[in-house]
């Protein structure tokens, strides 16, 4: 949100009404010094790896703990004709994720470091494990462990893939469980299970503040009817039949209103994590470009620039924002 210079662009929202019904964690990401931007209908949520439970089973493997393990769990989908991970390498916002799930690791390497970046007293070379995940992101690449051509991969036909079958694992969101069993009812879908992704040694779930919020133009001549709009959506009943329809979305950002149990992909992805939880860096890190980042790693994919020159290029671009916002 803080591309977007919300203090100088989007009204304060602190004072209205329907903030006092909202989750902590739905208001979370939308603050900024001490305000208020951001109207959060969203759920809370995080990337880590989603893995088909039967699959896992019929191989006899076990929940890999680490990265060496997670290679090994790979290797034998692979020797079998099953896509280890599905990968839609050709999307920058996909890319991402995978690095955006470092925000506790960063804290467990070096206290009060998402801190500093947000001060510009630090930079992402700084940190050897953001180093270390991008060349184990490479390692998985390079094995073939996200399929043959990762980079004609649709994100939309990773439901097929994983509902039929033809992959066991993919980096994804808590609530895909949900949309692939909704598609595929034989897959049992409903079951599946998820784990933190391993590179870089990421053993947290890191969740998000929300994914999309409203945001209201600072300039805006109808302040009062959008907080009575605000109002309306969170009322008990308003909030309960929206959160039914959209089974996509997990835990409701509204307090009181509960509409379905949490699946296993949560409760497990929960259990499996080491060190608690983090905001994840793309709600956490004061500009960091899902663009420069996802980029970045598609040309060090294949090959064009180094895990090293890839941070370089983050660091470069975040601080052109640095000095144009005149931070």
């Amino acid at each position: 949100m803080q591309t977007f210079q919300p203090t100088e662009n989007f009204l304060d929202l602190s004072d209205m009404a329907w903030v006092d019904k909202m989750k902590d964690w739905a208001k979370e990401g939308s603050i900024i010094d001490g305000k208020l931007y951001g109207f959060n209908m969203w759920s809370v949520d995080g990337t880590a790896m989603m893995y088909n439970k039967q699959m896992f089973e019929e191989y006899n493997l076990s929940v890999p703990q680490n990265f060496e393990e997670l290679k090994e769990v790979c290797q034998v989908f692979k020797d079998n004709g099953i896509i280890p991970i599905y990968e839609n390498a050709k999307d920058p916002w996909h890319n991402h994720w995978w690095l955006s799930m470092l925000a506790a690791a960063f804290e467990k390497e070096s206290p009060g470091f998402v801190e500093r970046l947000n001060k510009n007293e630090a930079k992402y070379e700084d940190s050897a494990i953001m180093l270390q995940a991008l060349k184990d992101y490479k390692e998985l690449y390079d094995l073939g462990y996200f399929g043959e051509e990762p980079f004609a991969n649709e994100w939309e036909y990773g439901y097929e893939a994983m509902g039929t079958g033809k992959a066991a694992m993919i980096a994804t969101y808590i609530a895909y469980s949900n949309e692939v069993q909704e598609r595929y009812p034989d897959s049992n879908a409903i079951e599946w299970e998820m784990f933190p992704l391993l590179i870089g040694g990421i053993n947290e779930y890191n969740h998000s503040a929300g994914g999309v919020v409203r945001v209201v133009n600072k300039q805006t001549k109808y302040a009062d009817e959008i907080e009575q709009y605000f109002n309306f959506l969170v009322e008990k009943e308003n909030a309960e039949r929206y959160y039914t329809a959209r089974t996509d979305l997990g835990e409701a950002s509204v307090k009181g209103v509960e509409v379905r149990e949490q699946t296993p992909a949560y409760t497990s992805l929960v259990s499996y994590s080491k060190n608690g939880t983090a905001i994840v860096c793309g709600g956490s890190v004061k500009y960091w470009s899902v663009d420069t980042i996802g980029k970045a790693m598609q040309d060090m994919l294949t090959g064009n620039i180094t895990p090293e020159q890839a941070i370089e290029e983050m660091d470069a671009e975040r601080q052109k924002t640095f000095e144009a916002a005149g931070e």
